[in-house]
């Protein structure tokens, strides 16, 4: 389990139309919404934690 020190929870707001969407695809593939708006990010904005490759 990851450390609590190490994580952040974060809440967002979206509109209805995206939130049918990725409850959608969240349901077809069984990844939560949650991480599915992490995995986005992480690709959209070539997010790599460095710090990870100890």
């Amino acid at each position: 389990m990851t450390d609590k020190e190490e994580t952040a929870v974060i809440k967002v707001t979206v509109p209805k139309r995206l939130h049918e969407k990725l409850r959608k695809i969240s349901q077809q593939t069984g990844v939560p919404m949650s991480t599915l708006l992490v995995m986005a990010a992480v690709k959209e904005y070539n997010l790599v934690d460095e710090t990870e490759d100890k």
